[in-house]
């Protein structure tokens, strides 16, 4: 059985503060970058996602929740060749996500700081576990460590997708 990995992303009010707290917590810095992701869908629970032109992603929800996937990554020298195939077959590109994030490493989770444009500050926990519920638990226990309390269980996707709805519903 291969790993889930178990998401959950947190809207930050206090970018500095969550810092302060990584650091207290002895959370170490490995990596800053930019990242632009485009995602394309079949049919619900089922996501492609081209990364920065070079990574694709076959993402399956696992129970309906937003916070837990199966995951198959690749690189690919054609993104764009890729991306044509996907709209030829069905596939709907149904947004993009362009965000700066600070990636931080605290035991088993990665701890990521995303600065999303047009959507705003989060912070996302992951860690890749067997068990979906035990791996939230843990998520959860870390969570109440750094004093996070709102949870946002949605991917940002999933976010735009809302508020593209509600402004054609309007």
């Amino acid at each position: 059985m291969s790993n889930t990995e178990i998401e959950i992303e947190i809207r930050a009010k206090a970018p500095k503060n969550i810092i302060q707290i990584l650091r207290k917590m002895g959370a170490k810095k490995i990596n800053e970058y930019a990242q632009l992701d485009r995602y394309y869908m079949f049919k619900e629970g089922f996501i492609f996602r081209v990364r920065n032109n070079r990574i694709f992603t076959i993402k399956c929800n696992i129970d309906n929740r937003d916070n837990g996937w199966y995951e198959w990554e690749s690189e690919v020298k054609d993104a764009r060749g890729l991306e044509g195939i996907l709209l030829k077959c069905g596939f709907e590109l149904f947004g993009e996500i362009n965000k700066k994030r600070q990636q931080y490493k605290y035991g088993e989770f990665e701890i990521n700081l995303d600065d999303v444009k047009n959507l705003g500050k989060f912070i996302e926990i992951e860690i890749f576990h067997q068990n979906k519920d035990k791996g939230l638990e843990k998520v959860k226990k870390l969570m109440d460590k750094m004093g996070i309390k709102k949870v946002i269980n949605k991917g940002y996707i999933n976010i735009i997708r809302e508020r593209k709805n509600a402004e054609k519903s309007v």
